[in-house]
């Protein structure tokens, strides 16, 4: 049960700001709100329990959760609205304010496997899972915006079989039905009926040296929207993989993965055309999109000694028709147009992590650990970037921990992104320093641990530039968390 969050500079990004000068030509206010987000507020409870029979042969078992919450729409909603003040005068005024989303949603898990159920089959696992959702956006004068509502269930059968021709593997199957409907003066997606059936097989033989893994899977999606003039869509999509995995030395580890992926588009990429207030866009979705697809290699090298780990990843993926959601410059009802389309693009990242061994003190293990990653996304035909790719990130970690107490310091810098798609605005550089401090302690039979997490220590201006809503939206400033936890 939140309010609304501090946090340690303006509300709109200095980008934003600019940007709304230059357009207005006025300079900037000192009404400029700062200091607290309207509409971070929330208010959430939920929990789940479950039960399982566990036999000789296998298991049997159910789960329950429910999840209630109710939190802002951060960045505000301008309406404009039309009153008659006399004859062929109409007056319009703008209402901006801060609405709020009320979400409810419940969920029965099962699953059950049985173990050597005949000759040929070593197990079979089956799991299926019905989910009840929904939430409303109700608007800062407390009308009902849209009311989302998602009726769902899959379900997943698993064997997995006896080597054939050197393979261990497995096969399955897997099946589901959604029942989506947005309804409401602002619904932007209207009522939509998909279900989905996939079969896919992965596999494991071992050699001389090496190991190779591969698999493939085959899908097939139909959507069926009931509002008049859309038509049924239906897609049929495969994926392949194909990888080998070789330990050079008893400490280097090397892997190499070929996949090949595609995917049918969403109901949102489809079919969106309204207001989505939890963005603060209008979507406009294309229901002639066509399936996405990726050609990829990845290459992994790992080195693990008693004092030394690194682990690093390269990667270069090749999207044919890769959808994405940008802006286009304009507005309708006030909010900025997003517009999902699709494109080739190539994506380029790695991925770095070595965690190494300082010391052994006071009992303890003294260990500090260094992070990278980075990516670049363009698209292929004029090298111009996408929206929204994460910022360049390099960070370190000084941790110590014994059987009593545990302790970490860490600093992550996010760098800026600069690289942006049309329409976008760059996001600046953040620091992130963070502590953690625990005791544990041993109660009769239970284990009790006691803690504080204290996070943003230096109370920067922090955006997300992966967020659609970063401009209007920054993280909160300096914060702390304490907290129990027991084991019974």
């Amino acid at each position: 049960d939140a309010d609304d969050y501090d946090i340690p500079g303006f509300v709109e990004s200095a980008a934003q700001r600019a940007s709304e000068e230059a357009e207005s030509g006025e300079e900037e206010s000192e009404e400029e709100e700062r200091g607290i987000l309207a509409g971070s507020e929330q208010d959430n409870q939920g929990g789940a329990v479950g039960f399982s029979f566990i036999g000789d042969r296998g298991f049997a078992g159910f789960s329950v959760s429910a999840l209630d919450a109710n939190y802002g729409l951060v960045g505000g909603h301008e309406e404009e609205e039309g009153e008659g003040e006399g004859e062929g005068d109409v007056e319009e005024e703008e209402e901006e304010g801060i609405g709020v989303i009320d979400l409810e949603q419940r969920r029965l898990d099962l699953e059950a496997q049985l173990n050597n159920p005949f000759t040929g089959i070593d197990s079979i696992n089956f799991r299926f899972g019905i989910v009840d959702y929904e939430h409303a956006e109700i608007e800062a004068n407390g009308e009902l915006g849209t009311l989302f509502e998602n009726d769902a269930w899959e379900g997943r059968i698993e064997a997995v079989h006896a080597p054939i021709a050197g393979f261990i593997g497995t096969i399955g199957l897997q099946f589901n039905d959604r029942d989506f409907s947005a309804v409401g003066e602002e619904a932007f997606v209207p009522p939509v009926s998909s279900d989905g059936v996939g079969v896919f097989w992965v596999g494991e033989r071992k050699f001389n040296g090496f190991d190779l893994e591969t698999g493939f899977r085959i899908e097939r999606v139909e959507h069926d929207p009931t509002e008049v003039g859309l038509d049924d869509l239906d897609f049929t999509s495969g994926s392949a993989s194909l990888g080998i995995v070789a330990p050079l030395t008893d400490s280097f580890l090397f892997s190499a993965l070929l996949d090949y992926s595609n995917r049918a588009p969403t109901i949102e990429e489809l079919y969106s055309n309204g207001p989505h207030l939890a963005t603060t866009t209008f979507e406009i979705g294309d229901p002639g999109l066509q399936e996405e697809s990726a050609k990829s290699i990845t290459l992994t090298a790992n080195y693990q000694t008693d004092f030394l780990e690194i682990s690093s990843t390269v990667y270069y993926t090749e999207f044919d028709d890769f959808i994405f959601e940008a802006g286009n410059g304009e507005e309708i009802e006030g909010l900025p147009v997003f517009i999902y389309q699709q494109n080739d693009a190539e994506f380029t990242g790695i991925d770095i992590k070595a965690d190494i061994h300082l010391a052994d003190l006071a009992d303890g293990d003294l260990d500090l650990t260094l992070l990278f990653d980075s990516v670049r996304a363009e698209l292929s035909s004029n090298n111009e970037d996408l929206p929204r790719i994460p910022a360049d990130r390099f960070g370190a970690a000084l941790e110590w921990n014994n059987s009593v107490w545990s302790t970490k310091i860490g600093y992550q810098r996010v760098s800026a992104q600069n690289d942006i798609g049309e329409f976008e605005l760059p996001t600046q550089a953040y620091d992130d320093f963070s502590l953690f401090l625990s005791r544990s302690f041993v109660i009769g039979e239970n284990d009790l641990s006691v803690f504080i997490h204290g996070r943003n220590l230096s109370d920067d201006e922090q955006r997300n530039h992966v967020s659609i809503v970063k401009d209007f939206a920054p993280a909160p400033g300096r914060r702390f968390e304490v907290g129990l936890r027991m084991q019974f």
